[in-house]
């Protein structure tokens, strides 16, 4: 629970990780990025995953919920670089936590019990498709910022890590649909 919400004012912005996605390869491609030889499948596979969320009431969400992102002071913990908050799926901050923090499948459904009160199992099933979204995201991101980044750090291979999290991901949904 948000409990500043009634006091934002102004516009928000609506956050959908699948444009993000496809906005990001249209980048990349402009950038003259390197991008898998897949990446056309990965964008069909996001059309389909899509189709497979419920609909849902958006709510203000982070969108970039990575351990860098979640400060402890230690009296409370902080999330800050709200840069791709907005309105948007509030499962996809849960699915962020347990892509970004490499969370098992029990792990998971601990988060979610204990977030929501109960296991939901289409609750986790949807958290499932939004993880491999928010891992696909990830790596795209850091796709374009190995060509587009000043910063010294090895985005190359941290886009590598997060699409073979996203490919894994994929697995696990595609078994835990059998």
């Amino acid at each position: 629970n948000f409990s500043g919400y009634s006091n934002l004012t102004g516009e928000m912005l609506y956050f959908c990780p699948f444009q993000t996605i496809r906005t990001y390869v249209g980048n990349a491609r402009g950038l003259g990025a390197l991008l898998p030889e897949s990446i056309d499948s990965m964008l069909e596979d996001m059309t389909w995953l899509a189709r497979e969320l419920s609909p849902f009431r958006p709510s203000l969400c982070h969108n970039d919920v990575l351990a860098a992102n979640i400060l402890d002071d230690g009296d409370s913990l902080w999330l800050v670089d709200w840069e791709y908050g907005g309105m948007g799926n509030p499962l996809f901050d849960l699915a962020g936590v347990c892509g970004n923090c490499g969370l098992q499948r029990e792990e998971e459904a601990l988060l979610l019990t204990g977030y929501f009160g109960r296991e939901d199992a289409a609750v986790a099933r949807e958290v499932q498709i939004l993880k491999a979204v928010s891992l696909l995201r990830e790596a795209l991101w850091a796709v374009i910022q190995a060509v587009a980044s000043d910063i010294d750090f090895d985005y190359a291979a941290y886009a590598t890590k997060n699409f073979e999290a996203y490919s894994r991901a994929r697995e696990d949904l595609n078994g835990a649909s059998r």
